[in-house]
């Protein structure tokens, strides 16, 4: 049986400025209404499809600014639209200016929503191309104002289901992007939804105008063999022109259906998805054609605007020359993550893990080391050498993001016995699954990090046989944790094992892959959490000082876990007990003091780990007791074969499907660096500092998403804290009271 979508196009007339919202929304719902009685399935509306097009003069009232703009969806005036899509059993794609806070912050987007049938929303796209610019150039009427009025979209691509169907979401300049397409075919499109304004700012007559308009749709629907439905709002709109155009697009290109008016009108079409696999099997075949290295050559060859000088920063990262840096080179110019694999890579003796006054574990070279030990020392290294995943993970994925990177499947879930739950951190998944890895005789052992039963406030490499182990060390550890230390010994055992840690762990260990085959003849898999950062072990001191301890009165540091996000508990030998939330574990972030290197980590969220798994605060935070609940991001064919086996054997409860466009709002910390490391490295090189070499992890493409001033204030920041020693450590050799790990 055919596979189709009947999809309408809801093309409106002007907004005049002198409509009111309420009014608006009755000329939509007549559209859907007109749209369900054609028995269209979906419809989408313009770009903006509730006022007028406020990025096209400069207006300095904020009020009457605020006006244009919708601070939640549905509001009351709209409202009436997601019931009739409820009433009438039709889903839509909506166009509107949305105002929101983020962190604190006001951001303002132009922003389209996918609402179900059931009138509720499935996902949204935040426009990523804003063209025009923020100043009216001494015109208050007729300048193309986007850049003042709204920031660039921070979600990405998305793509979401709809009754089966893979749906991408776009608006008006994104259209002409090939980009755009592409992005939303590689994440899974099958049909492409796009709402336009577009003005006519020039003498062109009106077929031109439309052969432009529908060239690069017609283009980018045939080489990314996708359906395209693209809804205009024309005519004259508070005296500016604005093309008509609206249309429906096969994946062959040609157009299948086309408005032939200026004002309200629906198009509808039954779009035969099975089309979609008859064009690449005929004309593109991506998995065997693409060639994503020589694209990327091209991209990278080409000038990109991302606010830097082109000139004087080169694109790959990482010290050029044949000679490696010295360990004390790597700790001192804050690169070093405190791994303890260079001590693994030495000859005994030859290197010490210190903990430092500052409460870091870093290593110090009690002997000469050759140039030949260095140089394997910083082929392995994760403060010098970080690789992404391979090209052929990369490309062959279910899923791929530019922020977030590759992914086979992305749920939402928890362990699935409550007590795992209970004692775990969010939802207890990582614990859950190291159970099950050695339930089910997938490996003999997991190397992990717990804490340390002499010194409980402080953490230590754990070898795990058994479940009641790997429960007894569940919870989030702050604080620094050598897991790398005797990877050496751990690979001699040749027994099959697995690894629960940091990404930056992770990194160092497939860095070591290349140099020792036991790593993927042993490991059989690689999980990690996403981190923001690595506190030192100051912070904590500073935690028991509040009460008035000493580290040798604990029997107990519990970070967090036993509840979600549960509290931060202190157990002393005299039989005292105190208890602090999370938040107020967390109340001043300033002084957690995290390592230089993890404020310009490039990859916290574990992309060459089979799976990683996140925190999932879906009431915004940690600030209450939550639903024990992860984000799993699986990344490998490898890791989604566990999930689901884990799922299957009930040792993992899946609540439901997610998407990157909502992890990017849990986890919109991680988001902004990802966003901003490229400069930050690129700040070190000009301030003459030594950065790691980061490959395949898309580091330019993501400072893309940045503004130009964005760009420029992070890396002149950074350039400013490293010629000022704010990105350094001091050397742990010459620091009397370091002390032995």
């Amino acid at each position: 049986m055919a596979r189709c979508l009947t999809i309408a196009v809801c093309q409106t007339g002007p907004i005049q400025s002198s409509t009111s919202r309420t009014q608006m929304v009755y000329r939509l719902v007549h559209l859907l209404e007109e749209a369900a009685a054609a028995d269209a399935e979906i419809a989408v509306f313009p770009q903006m499809a509730l006022s007028t097009f406020v990025p096209r003069g400069r207006i300095s009232d904020q009020s009457e600014v605020e006006a244009f703009f919708e601070s939640s969806m549905p509001g009351p005036e709209t409202q009436r639209l997601y019931d009739a899509a409820s009433r009438l059993k039709i889903g839509f794609a909506l166009g509107y200016a949305e105002f929101t806070r983020e962190d604190g912050y006001i951001c303002r987007f132009n922003t389209t929503d996918l609402v179900g049938p059931d009138g509720a929303v499935i996902g949204r796209y935040r426009k990523m191309h804003v063209p025009g610019s923020s100043d009216p150039g001494g015109s208050t009427t007729t300048a193309h104002l986007a850049r003042r009025y709204f920031e660039a979209g921070n979600h990405g691509f998305p793509v979401f289901d709809y009754r089966g169907v893979r749906v991408g979401l776009a608006n008006c300049d994104g259209r002409c992007w090939p980009e755009t397409y592409r992005m939303l075919c590689r994440n899974g499109a099958e049909v492409v939804l796009l709402g336009y304004n577009t003005m006519l700012l020039n003498e062109k007559p009106a077929p031109a105008h439309l052969f432009d308009n529908r060239l690069p749709m017609q283009a980018d629907a045939s080489q990314n063999t996708s359906w395209v439905a693209a809804a205009a709002k024309a005519s004259l709109e508070d005296g500016q022109a604005l093309t008509s155009g609206s249309c429906i697009i096969a994946p062959t290109g040609e157009i299948s259906a086309q408005a032939l008016s200026m004002g309200d009108e629906v198009i509808v079409h039954r779009a035969d998805l099975d089309l979609i696999a008859a064009c690449r099997n005929v004309n593109f075949d991506f998995a065997l054609r693409r060639r994503p290295d020589q694209c990327r050559r091209n991209a990278d060859a080409g000038p990109r605007s991302v606010g830097l000088d082109q000139a004087s920063c080169k694109q790959d990262m990482g010290p050029p020359s044949a000679d490696p840096l010295p360990l004390s080179d790597i700790v001192e110019n804050g690169l070093c993550v405190g791994c303890g694999l260079c001590r693994s890579m030495a000859a005994l003796g030859a290197v010490d893990m210190v903990m430092t006054p500052e409460g870091r574990e870093r290593p110090i070279a009690q002997q000469v080391l050759d140039k030949q030990m260095l140089m394997r020392i910083n082929a392995v290294c994760p403060g010098t050498r970080i690789v992404g995943p391979p090209p052929a993970q990369t490309n062959g994925a279910a899923l791929m993001d530019t922020i977030w990177g590759p992914a086979e499947r992305l749920v939402l879930g928890c362990a699935g016995d409550s007590a795992v739950r209970f004692r775990g951190s969010g939802g207890g998944v990582l614990t859950a699954l190291g159970q099950f890895m050695l339930s089910s005789g997938r490996v003999n052992f997991i190397l992990h990090v717990a804490a340390s039963r002499s010194a409980p406030m402080r953490s230590e490499q754990r070898l795990s046989f058994d479940a009641s182990s790997v429960l007894e060390s569940a919870g989030s550890r702050y604080g620094p944790a050598a897991s790398l230390v005797g990877i050496g010994e751990i690979l001699d055992r040749g027994e099959p094992f697995a690894m629960i840690a940091k990404p930056c762990d992770v990194t160092a260990v497939r860095n070591l892959a290349r140099l020792d085959p036991r790593i993927d003849e042993h490991m059989r898999y690689a999980l990690a959490f996403f981190c923001g950062g690595v506190s030192d072990l100051t912070r904590s001191e500073q935690v028991l000082r509040r009460f008035g301890l000493h580290e040798d009165e604990l029997t107990l540091f519990r970070y967090r876990g036993h509840g979600n996000p549960g509290l931060n508990r202190i157990e002393t030998r005299d039989g005292r007990a105190f208890e602090l939330t999370y938040c107020q574990l967390w109340e001043d972030e300033d002084k957690w003091m995290i390592p230089p290197r993890c404020k310009i980590c490039p990859d916290g969220i574990g992309q060459v780990a089979d799976i990683a798994v996140s925190d999932a605060w879906l009431n915004g935070g940690p600030t209450i007791e939550d639903e024990p609940l992860n984000c799993i991001v699986v990344r490998t064919k490898r890791g989604l074969d566990l999930v689901e086996a884990a799922a299957e054997a009930d040792a993992l409860a899946i609540k439901r499907e997610t998407s990157f466009c909502e992890l990017s709002e849990l986890q919109s910390h991680l988001l902004r660096k990802r966003r901003a490391v490229w400069a930050r490295l690129k700040g070190m090189v000009i301030a003459g500092k030594p950065v790691p070499a980061v490959t395949d992890l898309a580091l330019e493409d993501c400072a893309l998403q940045n503004s130009r001033t964005d760009n420029l204030s992070e890396a002149r920041g950074a350039r400013d804290r490293a010629r000022h020693g704010r990105l350094s450590e001091p050397p742990p050799g010459r620091v009397a009271a370091a002390k032995p790990c």
